[in-house]
């Protein structure tokens, strides 16, 4: 689906579909890049985002009680790791913000 007002259900990625391709469209429809293999089937459980200091993006989100990972140069994140659809779309807003900064 397109990137509409929202990027819940009116962006084609909510509802039904499973934690990892929601969580990698709402990032795409903020523009945020994603390191993934190019077909949907080869994707994993593990969404990654290029960053130029992927600690600190970690530490800030961790002080938001937000808990991902980072892999030198990226931002790792498990969005099965016990997290809801609103979780996961929370995390991506502040992405947008963080990995612009």
């Amino acid at each position: 689906g397109g990137c509409g007002s929202g990027w819940g259900v009116a962006a084609g990625v909510g509802g039904g579909v499973e934690p990892g391709a929601s969580l990698s469209g709402w990032a795409r429809c903020a523009g945020l890049r994603r390191k993934l293999p190019a077909t949907t089937p080869e994707h994993a459980g593990i969404v990654m985002f290029p960053a130029f200091d992927p600690g600190s993006v970690v530490r800030a989100l961790k002080a938001e009680r937000i808990v991902v990972d980072y892999r030198p140069g990226h931002v790792r994140v498990s969005p099965y790791f016990y997290n809801t659809f609103d979780e996961n779309q929370m995390l991506v807003e502040r992405l947008a913000v963080l990995l612009r900064d």
